[in-house]
C-alpha cells in the first residue's frame, strides 16, 4: 500500500480538467459544473483514496529493469566517445574556472532512474552528476523559516548585511545546537501536518526530545543560558507544544516553557535590551506570559515587569503606542485577578469599583486608537455557519485584530468578575448593594458580556479565511450565497489567508530595513484562548458554546494548532457536565484545564529548566 499524499477534494470532472473545485454540496454540485450546465458527478470518499495498492505495478517495473540489466551486461561495452577540440577546450576552461566544484548540473539530463540507482549512474558514465535530494532536516529547516519566521537573515556575509541594511547586532545571532534542534523539531512536525507522512511525525518527536535534553544541558552553563539562541530555543519549544499538543498535559508543558523563558529574561537582566533581537524576544515572551498569567490568575513576574519599565524609561519603548499601553493594562488586570482569586480582595464593592476603573481605561484606549487600527463591520445574512449574529469584522492587519481581541479578553474577564461580585452582593444579608443604581450596573454588565462575545465571534471569519472564500464565490459562483453557501469544510483551502503577514508590524522596535527573528505564536495563542473564554463563561448560551467548539476544532485541523483540539474537548466535557448536573464549582477558567497547584510560579529557579 502506497501513501498518496492528501487527495483532492474536488469532483471527478474538476480533477480531470485540473481546475479548482469549490466543493459545493450535492444536489447542486460544484460551481464549475453548474456553469458548464452538466451534472456534477459528486465527491469521492477521501478515506478510500489515501492509499493505493501498487504491488503489481512495482513487480512489473522490477522485472522490466532486471531484463534490461541482463541485456545490457550481455552487449559489448561501448567505446568512449572522442572529444572534439572544441569540447576539449570547453571542458578545460570549465575545469580552470571551477576546479573545486563538486556539483555539476546539466540541462536536459534526467539522471538515473529511481530503480537503477547508483549502478545506472555509474553505467551512464555521468560520474560527476549528483542528485539534488535534501535531507529531512534540511527540509524541516526550510519549512520552519518559511512558515514560522519573518525577515530572518543569519549569515553575516549576506548581501543585505554587507550593504548595511539593518542593525549590526542582528547579524550576530548564532544557531547553536539547542536552537537548531528546536527549529528542526517544529519544522518536521509542520512537514508531517502538510504531507501526512508519519515518518516526519516520529522524527519531529525525536528532535523535540533531543532539543529538550540539549537545551537543559546548555542552561546549566550561565554563559550559554544568557545567549539569545537559548531564549529563542525555549520560545520555539513552547511553539512545538502549541502545534502538537493533544492532551491537557501539553498545556502544562507549554506553561513550563513560557515560565522558563521568563526566568531566562530575569537572568539576562539589562542585557536583554542591548540587542534588537533581545528586545524583540522580550516582547514575544511578555505577550505569552501575560496570556499565561491571566489564564491562571497569578501575578505578573516582577523581574520581567522591571525590565519592561526600564525599556520605557530608556526610550526604547514608546509609551503612547497602543500595544504598550494595552500591555500595562493587561498587567494590572492580571495582578488584580490574582489578588481576587487568592481572596486578598473580597469586598464586593471594591471588586466592582476596580473592575469599572480598569474597564474604563480599556474603553478610553479603544477610543484613542488611530484610524489605521479601526476595523470595518460588514453586515450579511449569508453563511450562518461562519458568520453568526449577521455581521463580521474586517481588520487592517493581523496585529490590529490581536490587539482588539486582547482588549475584549480583558473586558470579558473584568465584567465576569463584576457580575459575580454583584450577584454575591445582592444575595448577601444585608444586601451589599442597596442602591438601585447597581441594578443598572448589573444589567449593563450582562449586556456588555454578550456584546463582547458577539464581537469576538465577528473577528473569527477573517482569521479562518472566509474573506478569500467569499471573493472566490463572487468570481466563479456568480455571487449566489444561497446556492453556494460557504461552510467550515470549504474553508480548508484558505488557512490564515486573509492577513498579509509581511506588512509592517506596529509592535516592533526597529522595523525599517531590519530582519528580525520572530516566532508567530502570540496571535494564534490569543485567538484560541479568547474563544475558549467565550465558550466557558457563565452567561454563554448553548448555541454559542457549540459554535466555539466547532471553530476550535476547525482551527486545530485546518491550521495545525493542536492546542485548539484540546480546548474544544474541554468545552465538550463542560457541556456534557452541564447537561447532567446544572451549576458547578466556582474557579478560574484555567483551573478546568490543568491543576493550578501543579504549575510553579514563573519567578522560581526550578522553571529555568525546560
Amino acid at each position: 500500500m502506497v501513501y498518496c499524499g492528501p487527495p483532492s477534494r474536488g469532483c471527478e470532472t474538476c480533477r480531470k480538467r485540473k481546475i479548482r473545485c469549490d466543493q459545493v454540496p450535492l444536489p447542486d454540485g460544484c460551481t464549475q459544473c453548474a456553469r458548464a450546465k452538466r451534472k456534477c458527478p459528486g465527491y469521492r470518499d477521501l478515506q478510500q483514496v489515501l492509499f493505493r495498492n501498487e504491488s503489481a505495478k512495482v513487480e512489473k517495473k522490477v522485472r522490466s529493469s532486471s531484463s534490461a540489466r541482463k541485456k545490457h551486461s550481455s552487449s559489448p561495452p561501448a567505446a568512449p566517445a572522442a572529444l572534439t577540440p572544441a569540447s576539449s577546450d570547453s571542458a578545460s576552461a570549465d575545469g580552470e574556472r571551477g576546479a573545486d566544484r563538486s556539483l555539476v548540473i546539466r540541462k536536459g539530463n534526467a539522471g538515473p532512474s529511481p530503480l537503477n540507482g547508483a549502478r545506472a549512474l555509474a553505467e551512464s558514465g555521468a560520474g560527476s552528476m549528483h542528485a539534488l535530494v535534501s535531507s529531512p532536516d534540511d527540509r524541516a529547516a526550510g519549512f520552519f523559516f518559511s512558515n514560522f519566521c519573518n525577515y530572518v537573515v543569519f549569515a553575516s556575509g549576506s548581501p543585505l548585511a554587507q550593504a548595511g541594511l539593518g542593525a549590526a547586532d542582528l547579524w550576530s545571532c548564532e544557531i547553536d545546537d539547542h536552537l537548531d534542534a528546536s527549529m528542526k523539531a517544529v519544522g518536521l512536525y509542520g512537514l508531517y501536518r502538510h504531507s501526512r507522512n508519519p515518518r516526519f511525525e516520529k522524527m519531529a518527536w525525536r528532535r523535540y526530545l533531543d532539543a529538550i535534553r540539549i537545551t537543559n544541558e546548555a542552561l546549566r552553563n550561565p554563559q550559554v543560558a544568557t545567549k539569545d539562541s537559548s531564549l529563542l530555543a525555549v520560545i520555539i519549544l513552547g511553539l512545538f507544544e502549541s502545534i502538537t499538543g493533544r492532551t491537557r498535559e501539553s498545556l502544562l508543558a507549554w506553561e513550563n516553557h513560557i515560565n522558563g523563558a521568563a526566568a531566562l529574561i530575569s537572568m539576562r537582566g539589562r542585557r536583554q535590551l542591548e540587542t534588537a533581537v533581545g528586545r524583540r524576544m522580550l516582547m514575544q515572551i511578555t505577550s505569552s506570559l501575560l496570556i499565561s498569567c491571566i489564564q491562571r490568575d497569578i501575578v505578573f513576574p516582577e523581574p520581567v515587569k522591571e525590565i519592561m519599565e526600564e525599556a520605557t524609561s530608556a526610550g526604547i519603548v514608546d509609551p503612547s503606542n497602543p500595544l504598550y499601553r494595552l500591555r500595562d493594562i493587561m498587567m494590572d488586570v492580571a495582578n488584580f485577578r490574582a489578588r481576587w482569586r487568592h481572596l486578598k480582595v473580597w469586598d464586593c464593592k471594591e471588586i466592582v469599583d476596580r473592575s469599572l476603573q480598569l474597564d474604563a481605561e480599556i474603553v478610553a484606549l479603544q477610543a484613542a486608537l488611530p484610524p489605521s487600527w479601526q476595523f470595518r463591520t460588514v453586515a450579511t445574512p449569508d453563511d450562518p455557519e461562519i458568520v453568526v449574529n449577521g455581521y463580521y469584522h474586517v481588520y487592517p492587519g493581523y496585529w490590529q485584530a490581536n490587539v482588539w481581541n486582547s482588549m475584549r479578553t480583558c473586558r470579558l474577564l473584568l465584567h465576569g468578575m463584576m457580575r459575580k461580585a454583584l450577584l454575591s452582593g445582592f444575595q448577601a444579608t444585608p444586601p451589599a448593594f442597596a442602591d438601585r443604581r447597581y441594578a443598572a450596573v448589573f444589567a449593563d454588565c450582562t449586556a456588555t458580556l454578550y456584546q463582547l462575545q458577539a464581537d469576538v465571534q465577528a473577528s473569527v471569519p477573517q482569521h479562518i479565511g472566509y474573506l478569500s472564500a467569499v471573493r472566490q464565490r463572487d468570481r466563479y459562483g456568480g455571487g449566489s450565497p444561497k446556492r453556494y453557501p460557504i461552510t467550515r469544510l470549504g474553508l480548508l483551502d484558505f488557512p490564515w489567508s486573509d492577513f498579509d503577514m509581511t506588512i509592517a508590524d506596529p509592535a516592533a522596535w526597529e522595523l525599517a530595513g531590519v530582519h528580525l527573528p520572530i516566532v508567530r505564536t502570540y496571535g494564534s495563542t490569543l485567538l484560541l484562548w479568547t474563544l475558549f473564554l467565550v465558550g466557558h463563561q457563565d452567561v454563554t448560551t448553548r448555541p454559542t458554546q457549540e459554535w466555539v467548539v466547532a471553530v476550535l476544532a476547525h482551527i486545530g485541523e485546518a491550521m495545525g494548532l493542536r492546542q485548539a483540539n484540546v480546548l474544544a474537548d474541554i468545552l465538550r466535557d463542560k457541556i456534557a457536565l452541564e447537561d447532567k448536573v446544572m451549576g458547578g464549582r466556582p474557579g478560574p477558567f484555567w483551573a478546568d484545564v490543568v491543576d493550578v497547584s501543579m504549575v510553579g510560579g514563573p519567578d522560581t529557579a526550578s522553571n529555568i529548566g525546560v
